[in-house]
Parts: C-alpha cells; sequence; structure tokens
C-alpha cells in the first residue's frame, strides 16, 4: 500500500500525469493571474491550447469582459468551470458538464425528460442570454431549444459565443 500510495502520488500529483496533460510542456506555463487576480499564485496550461496558453488566455478575457458587462440574466456553458466566479455570475447552468456522458442524446429515452428540466431551469432563472465558451457547447443547445428563429447569435472569438434567447423557450 505505501509503495502504491509514492507510485501514484509521485505520477499525478509530482509529475502531472493527468490524461489530458500527459504531454504538456509545464515551462510553457504562465501565470493565472493574468486572467483574474483570483487565480494569484496559479499557473496556467490547459489541453485546449497546450502550446500557446498566453492565447487562450486572451481569448478568455475577452469574453470574461464581455460576460461581466452585459446586466442580462444570463448562464454560462462552459468547459471553463471558473468563469461563472471570476465574472461573478449568480445565475448557473442546469447542470455542470454538457458532454456526451453528462447530457442525453435525441435517441436516448431521457431526453425529453432531460430537455423539459433544462427548460424549466431557464425559465425559473429568467435567462436572457446563453454565453457558450469552448468547444462545440453549441450542439447541445441546439437540441433544447425549438424556437431556433428567434435566437441571436453574435460570435466573438474562436471559442466564445452569446446567445439571446428572450422568448425562444
Amino acid at each position: 500500500m505505501i509503495f502504491t500510495t509514492i507510485k501514484y502520488h509521485l505520477r499525478f500529483n509530482q509529475n502531472k500525469k493527468f490524461m489530458e496533460l500527459v504531454n504538456a510542456d509545464f515551462s510553457k506555463t504562465i501565470n493565472a493571474e493574468i486572467l483574474d487576480e483570483k487565480l494569484n499564485g496559479l499557473k496556467w496550461i490547459s489541453p485546449y491550447y497546450i502550446e500557446d496558453p498566453n492565447y487562450e488566455i486572451n481569448l478568455l478575457n475577452q469574453i470574461k469582459n464581455i460576460i461581466i458587462s452585459d446586466k442580462s440574466n444570463k448562464i454560462i456553458v462552459s468547459d471553463y468551470q471558473i468563469l461563472p466566479a471570476i465574472t461573478n455570475t449568480r445565475l448557473f447552468a442546469p447542470n455542470k458538464w454538457f458532454d456526451l456522458l453528462s447530457v442525453p442524446d435525441k435517441k436516448n429515452e431521457y431526453f425529453f425528460i432531460y430537455k423539459n428540466f433544462f427548460i424549466k431551469k431557464l425559465k425559473e432563472q429568467k435567462v436572457q442570454t446563453i454565453y457558450l465558451v469552448g468547444q462545440g457547447q453549441m450542439n447541445f443547445l441546439n437540441q433544447f431549444l425549438d424556437k431556433k428563429d428567434c435566437l441571436k447569435v453574435e460570435h466573438f472569438n474562436e471559442i466564445s459565443k452569446r446567445i439571446r434567447i428572450n422568448g425562444c423557450y
């Protein structure tokens, strides 16, 4: 047991051998405080922009400032789970992850139950705007909002969009 504990401590805590970051060059990390002062003392690198974390921080700073200036009722759908905290967003997406394991697809018997749950949460919070930040988030949202002609989509950069959904659910 001691051997196993030491082995996995060295592998995952010391050498950061997580699946997503197994090939990361940690000398390329940058100060995360550039994104927000709440991240002081942390280093930034992610699997999305593993070769250029500074570029990723610039993209995130751009959308962060847009989210902060938006006074509408909004939620953030993102793999960047720190965004609600650093933008002081008080409303929350119906679930934390929007991936194939967390959201049932249209073929799943629970799809309509989840869709109704999702819409109910948007209505309860009186959500007017949804920010999509990250890769592929729009695919999930398209399944849940039937009135696509009333959606107003704005693209800000390669990882972020704002969707105005007033009256679309």
